[in-house]
């Protein structure tokens, strides 16, 4: 079951303390039609701001609250959505390697990279078995695998990075050579296709 957002338990508490029901609701939105109405409803419960923005802008009317009232609901929702993806994160958390790339990882063509998903050439994954003062050595044994497909999508490898924990990563040459620590796991960007 998924969890209920601020967004929507300000919307809820609010309609109970109108004493109005959804399709109330959406009227005083402003939709003709509750189904059209409904969908903004949901997608806006769901954290889809973007489709919902024009019910977003009627709320304050239609539920008799200021506009910053529904604002920070949306920033608290947008916010609980990020500390989630991060604990998540963390919870499934591998040490692995990165190969960090010039033009700040960016692919050559985003498109293609997207659609090939060329961000995992990037990633070494290590398996349980290799001993974590093994693993410079075997990212950059992997790396020279891999060398030919990082530079055909991305721009110039630059370094190795060893993710040793979320809060723990080294930062080597290509050579393998130490250049220092992070306080923090480096991460690869991430490409969103979205079709509608």
């Amino acid at each position: 079951m998924m969890e209920v957002t601020r967004i929507e338990e300000l919307v809820n508490s609010r309609c109970e303390e109108l004493g109005i029901d959804t399709k109330e609701l959406i009227r005083r939105a402003g939709y003709s039609t509750y189904n059209n109405g409904i969908r903004r409803l949901m997608e806006l419960f769901v954290g889809d701001f973007k489709s919902s923005r024009g019910l977003i802008e009627k709320l304050p009317n239609a539920l008799e609250l200021p506009e910053d009232a529904i604002q920070q609901a949306i920033e608290q929702t947008k916010q609980d959505e990020r500390d989630a993806w991060e604990a998540a994160w963390r919870a499934s958390f591998k040490p692995h390697a990165i190969v960090r790339t010039d033009m700040n990882g960016r692919p050559r063509s985003i498109t293609m990279a997207g659609l090939t998903d060329a961000g995992r050439h990037k990633r070494i994954e290590f398996t349980d078995d290799i001993q974590p003062e093994d693993y410079i050595k075997v990212a950059l044994s992997e790396y020279k695998n891999r060398e030919r497909l990082i530079n055909g999508f991305f721009y110039e490898p630059l370094e190795i990075i060893v993710n040793f924990s979320p809060d723990h990563a080294s930062r080597y040459t290509l050579n393998g050579v130490f250049l220092g620590d992070l306080d923090h796991a480096y991460r690869n960007g991430m490409s969103i296709v979205e079709i509608r």
